[in-house]
């Protein structure tokens, strides 16, 4: 009996012992988020101060020379002040720096990209590359000279020009890297220019495969480097000809085609860029099959 008594007892002390630790625990983690809160207020209230006094700086400023103006105005007999174009412009500049700053920068950037629109021409056909491997990079100048030999002058400049877009979007860049790509993957998804893809599993999700590649199946059932949309480089000599200096695991890479959907803004020129991609495509193939 008293050993029942006894270990009660225990229980008890023990459940007091832990409803005090709790209660101090609590009791610290309300302090800590008070003075969080507390912090943050003070904070708050230091930055809208200085923006006050910014504010209130900036309307001192231009008071200044509003007042000194009517003065000169209101002064029977004062002589007015004359002020040349050039100080005109200088005060101009002055009161309004960050308009200025801003409107400069979209006028140069407009003027720039109207002339890169202007005087740039356009590649005979695009490729778009999303494998995450700075050795394939290295080596996209000899694939670009590599599959301009399969397609002909389709712009008429009089010469053939393939332009390889390195965008890997793989998850293990940094975070501004994989945003940068992302949203440039996003935006040549939508439209019907660039028809190639170069990518591995890694990129599958990202321009879901499945739904938006063409079944190279349907073609070439019988090739053993084709498997569903892909025609992979695994078992061949393509990228020790394009000098590729890479130690990774390459069989996941493969080329394949946008298929041409029937949703698509301009859907006769997807379909003329397909044909360009395919019959490229097509003559890689039979010189790279086992």
């Amino acid at each position: 009996m008293n050993k029942d008594i006894n270990d009660g007892k225990v229980l008890d002390t023990i459940r007091e012992v832990n409803q005090k630790e709790r209660q101090e625990r609590l009791k610290q983690q309300s302090e800590y988020q008070q003075n969080m809160r507390k912090k943050a207020e003070k904070r708050r209230e230091e930055y809208e101060k200085k923006l006050n006094e910014e504010r209130l700086s900036l309307l001192k400023e231009k008071q200044g020379l509003t007042d000194t103006a009517q003065t000169q105005e209101k002064q029977p007999g004062a002589e007015k002040k004359k002020i040349s174009v050039a100080q005109k412009i200088s005060s101009f500049i002055y009161c309004n720096k960050a308009m200025v700053i801003v409107g400069t920068f979209f006028v140069l950037a407009a003027a720039f990209l109207i002339y890169d629109l202007v005087t740039k021409d356009r590649p005979d056909m695009t490729v778009m590359v999303l494998v995450d491997d700075p050795y394939f990079e290295q080596s996209i100048d000899k694939m670009q000279e590599k599959f301009a030999q399969y397609i002909d002058d389709v712009n008429s400049n009089g010469e053939t020009n393939v332009t390889f877009y390195y965008m890997p979007v793989s998850q293990d860049a940094d975070q501004y890297t994989y945003g940068a790509n992302a949203t440039k993957l996003y935006a040549m998804m939508q439209l019907p220019d660039t028809i190639m893809v170069i990518a591995d599993e890694k990129a599958k999700e990202q321009i879901m495969a499945d739904d938006t590649l063409y079944n190279l199946e349907n073609d070439y059932d019988s090739n053993d480097n084709v498997s569903g949309y892909g025609f992979y480089f695994s078992d061949t000599d393509f990228l020790s000809q394009m000098d590729y200096k890479g130690t990774q695991d390459c069989d996941s890479y493969y080329i394949g085609l946008r298929k041409v959907a029937d949703n698509v803004s301009k859907k006769e020129v997807m379909q003329k860029n397909f044909d360009v991609a395919y019959d490229a495509l097509s003559k890689f193939i039979t010189e790279y099959s086992k």
